[in-house]
């Protein structure tokens, strides 16, 4: 039950910002996205750093702020055009909320892979209390 609560709450993050015929606002899409951004930053953090748990999500959330923050820079270069302070507001809300989700799912589900024997690889899954 639990692998699929987390798949349906990855594919409701990645299809419902860009739907439009449900008429979600540019904030919204900011959040979501920025959500992704985070939360893949912080599961590269989690099995590639020592970084505890609080310096994680925070560099994390930076990781995942910065595509927003590049956007919000382009825009600010075209005409008729502006920096967006809320729209970065949404991106770093959206990296937060996906960099502490996802430091909580992987603290809870710990994923290992290992090669045995060159031929052959174990993935293990082991719970964490």
């Amino acid at each position: 039950m639990g692998r699929k609560a987390i798949t349906c709450l990855i594919t409701l993050l990645v299809t419902l910002p860009g739907a439009n015929t449900l008429a979600f606002d540019d904030k919204t899409a900011h959040f979501g996205i920025s959500a992704l951004f985070g939360a893949g930053a912080e599961t590269v953090l989690h099995y590639r750093t020592d970084l505890e748990d609080v310096p994680r999500v925070a560099i994390a959330t930076v990781l995942g702020s910065l595509p927003g923050l590049a956007k919000e820079i382009a825009d600010s270069q075209e005409d008729g055009n502006e920096f967006s302070g809320r729209d970065l507001g949404a991106d770093i809300a959206g990296a937060f909320t996906g960099a502490l989700l996802s430091n909580l799912f992987n603290n809870a589900i710990q994923l290992r892979v290992e090669a045995t024997d060159g031929k052959r690889i174990n993935i293990l899954f082991a719970k964490r209390l």
